[in-house]
């Protein structure tokens, strides 16, 4: 007589190691993509604070400052926010929301799966003069336009590095806004 379970036992053993190695490999894929699209989500909503915080301080009278801490970092593997920068918007884009032809926004582009991408844009309410930045002591103004933006031939002194900041945005005497604090 002979034992039929021990028979078929190699055969199920396959077939549960097979199923259990899919389902890892599925839950694998699914913890990565929600991974990326939480820092995705962190950096659109630091963008938010810190276009709202410039916009305010650009509807201020001059001398109005805030304090801000921008968290730009993120450890994602998919997606790695290369640099954030400030430049002016597109012509359409501008004419569409203020019915002038200029204005400006900040700008996230991160290195999607190898190549690099916008990955965010927040428009600057409030914000008709070009911004200007305080780095390293040189003070830069942002007029860097949407199509050189696109194809990344800013100039690199112009560009913040994905980590954290801590800035002071403050209204100048001739309007301008400007941000300090960035090195």
């Amino acid at each position: 007589m002979r034992l039929r379970g021990q028979e078929e036992a190699p055969i199920e053993l396959l077939i549960g190691v097979t199923v259990l190695t899919f389902v890892l490999i599925i839950a694998y894929y699914v913890y990565e993509n929600a991974s990326s699209q939480q820092c995705v989500e962190k950096i659109k909503a630091t963008s938010a604070e810190l276009a709202s915080v410039i916009s305010q301080v650009a509807q201020g009278g001059p001398g109005t400052t805030r304090y801000f801490s921008a968290d730009f970092s993120c450890e994602d593997t998919s997606t790695r926010i290369s640099y954030v920068i400030i430049g002016k918007g597109n012509k359409q884009t501008c004419r569409s929301l203020f019915g002038r032809p200029d204005c400006y926004m900040l700008y996230v582009f991160g290195n999607v799966s190898g190549n690099l991408q916008l990955v965010h844009a927040e428009v600057l309410q409030n914000v008709f003069s070009p911004p200007k930045m305080d780095v390293g002591g040189s003070t830069l103004e942002l007029t860097c336009d949407y199509n050189t933006l696109i194809k990344g031939q800013c100039g690199r002194d112009m560009e913040m590095p994905a980590r954290i900041y801590s800035m002071r945005i403050s209204k100048q005497a001739d309007g301008s806004v400007l941000i300090s604090g960035v090195d």
